[in-house]
């Protein structure tokens, strides 16, 4: 069955919170809220953020990249990027020097793991940059 609840975020956080930034109560103390459901064993079933009504501040990304082989298919050889990061990173993009990538990307909350396919140059390893609109480049993979 589907159905649908309205929760205000001041029954969810015990007080209230400007959470659109709707007020401008002096400066704005977070970069996005972030909504995650989880299913009754505690997996995270769904999630969604909203930015508040303003430009995010850039700002290093702490991201943790791991590289890793794909497993073998019969279309070719391909690499995998886990990503990871502490801090709410808005539209992330990777940008490799050998390999094109199997999408866009998206945005990256705190707690979530991006995994993006790269394609296109065999057994190079991986090595680029990635990039968000509120962080600066950060580098990955063996650099010379």
């Amino acid at each position: 069955a589907r159905g649908g609840t309205t929760v205000a975020s001041a029954a969810i956080l015990g007080r209230f919170f400007d959470v659109n930034d709707a007020f401008r109560f002096g400066p704005c103390v977070h970069d996005a809220v972030v909504v995650t459901l989880r299913d009754a064993s505690g997996a995270r079933a769904r999630g969604t953020y909203g930015l508040p009504g303003r430009a995010l501040d850039r700002r290093e990304i702490p991201f943790t990249v791991e590289v890793r082989r794909a497993p073998a298919n019969n279309d070719a050889t391909h690499w995998l990027l886990a990503i990871r990061s502490t801090r709410f990173a808005h539209a992330v993009t990777v940008d490799d020097d050998h390999h094109h990538t199997s999408g866009d990307g998206g945005s990256l909350v705190p707690g979530d793991e991006m995994i993006v396919s790269l394609y296109g140059a065999g057994d190079t390893p991986p090595r680029g940059a990635l990039r968000a609109l509120n962080g600066y480049p950060v580098p990955y993979g063996v650099m010379p």
